[in-house]
C-alpha cells in the first residue's frame, strides 16, 4: 500500500470517526433537558413549514442495547427540502476540505515516522500526497529515471497539486498541452519541469537577502532565489513566482522544496513570430511573412495547433537575393 493510499484511508477513517463522535454528542444533547427544550421549539416551527417528524431516543440502555423511546418528537426536514440539501452539501464540502488539507500538508507528511533515509528525489515526488499531479507529469515526460540517478545532485522546486490546479484555471490551453500525454507536447512539458530543477543542491540556508540567479537544467533559463519568506521567482518578468511552502526535504540525490505555484520558462509562451520579432536579425523575414498573410498562422496558439519548425533566413541571407525578389 502506497503512502498516498494510506494517507487517504487514514483521512477517510478519521472523518468517519469525527462524524460518529458528533453523532454521539448529538444524542447526548438531544437527551438533555436543554436539548429537549430546543427540539420542542424547533418542532413547532418545522411543523409550520410542513416538515415530517420521527421519534428520538431519550437514552440507550447498555444492557438491552435498545432505545427507550419518548413521546418527544425530533423534527427533520423533508428529504426533498432545499434547506436540507444545502446543509448536507455544506457538511460534505467541509469534510472534503478537511481531507484535502490533511493530504496536502507536506510538513506533516514529511515528518511522519517513516524511514526516508534511502529516498531519492523521485521518491519524494512519487509518494507525496501533495504532489500527485507533478508525479504524473514527470512520468509523462520520461523523467522518472533521471530523478532516481544515484550520482546526481539535484534541487527540485516541486509545485503542489493546488499549484497545477491554479495553472489549469489561469492558462487552460497550456495545461491541456502539458497534461495531454501527446508526443507533440512532451518537449515543452520536459522544458517546463526541468525549469524547476537545478543541477546542484541548494538549501534554504544557502539563500541570501540578495537575489541570486541559478541556471536551471532547462535550456537557457534561470531562476532567482531570495531569502525572504523564503521566496523563489523566475528571473525574467512574466514567468511567475512561487513561495516555498515546505523546504529542505533531503534525499540521497538532492533537495526537494515544495512550492505553491508553477513556474514557466520563456519557451512556454513564445511563438515563432514572437521569436522572430524579438531579434533585429529577422526584420526582413517578419516583413515578408506579414505581407504574405502568414503572421496569424505562425503565431496562433490553440488546443489543436501543431508545433512549427521554421528555418529562418537572416537579413544578411535575404540581402544576397536579387533585389527584385525581395
Amino acid at each position: 500500500m502506497t503512502i498516498r493510499t494510506s494517507a487517504l484511508l487514514f483521512a477517510v477513517t478519521t472523518a468517519a470517526a469525527v462524524i460518529l463522535v458528533c453523532a454521539d454528542a448529538s444524542q447526548s444533547y438531544l437527551s438533555s433537558q436543554t436539548g429537549r427544550s430546543h427540539i420542542k421549539t424547533f418542532h413547532g416551527r418545522a411543523q409550520e413549514a410542513g416538515a415530517k417528524s420521527v421519534n428520538v431516543p431519550r437514552s440507550l440502555d447498555p444492557k438491552t442495547q435498545h432505545a427507550e423511546r419518548t413521546s418527544l418528537k425530533f423534527t427533520t426536514l423533508s428529504r426533498d427540502s432545499p434547506e436540507e440539501r444545502r446543509i448536507l452539501g455544506w457538511l460534505f464540502d467541509r469534510i472534503k476540505e478537511w481531507i484535502k488539507r490533511l493530504l496536502d500538508n507536506v510538513g506533516e507528511w514529511w515528518n511522519n515516522d517513516e524511514d526516508k533515509s534511502t529516498w531519492t528525489v523521485f521518491d519524494v515526488v512519487a509518494l507525496s500526497p501533495a504532489h500527485g499531479t507533478l508525479q504524473t507529469l514527470v512520468s509523462i515526460a520520461g523523467l522518472n529515471s533521471a530523478l532516481q540517478e544515484s550520482d546526481a545532485e539535484y534541487t527540485l522546486f516541486a509545485p503542489t497539486n493546488d499549484a497545477f490546479e491554479d495553472l489549469a484555471q489561469e492558462n487552460s490551453l497550456l495545461y491541456t498541452k502539458l497534461s495531454s500525454g501527446s508526443d507533440t507536447w512532451k518537449p515543452l512539458l520536459k522544458e517546463v519541469l526541468l525549469f524547476h530543477a537545478l543541477a546542484i543542491e541548494v538549501k534554504t540556508d544557502d539563500f541570501t537577502d540578495e537575489a541570486t540567479s541559478y541556471a536551471t537544467i532547462a535550456a537557457a533559463a534561470n531562476l532567482v532565489l531570495q531569502a525572504a519568506e523564503p521566496h523563489i521567482q523566475a528571473e525574467s518578468p512574466g514567468q511567475g513566482h512561487a513561495d516555498i511552502n515546505y523546504p529542505d526535504m533531503k534525499t540521497t540525490n538532492g533537495i526537494v522544496h515544495s512550492i505553491d505555484a508553477v513556474l514557466l520558462p520563456p519557451s512556454a509562451s513564445r511563438t515563432v513570430v514572437g521569436v522572430a520579432t524579438s531579434s533585429s536579425d529577422f526584420t526582413t523575414l517578419v516583413s515578408l511573412a506579414v505581407s504574405a498573410g502568414l503572421e496569424e498562422l505562425l503565431s496562433t496558439d490553440t488546443e489543436n495547433s501543431m508545433p512549427v519548425t521554421l528555418f529562418a533566413p537572416t537579413n544578411a541571407a535575404f540581402s544576397k537575393l536579387p533585389a527584385e525578389l525581395v
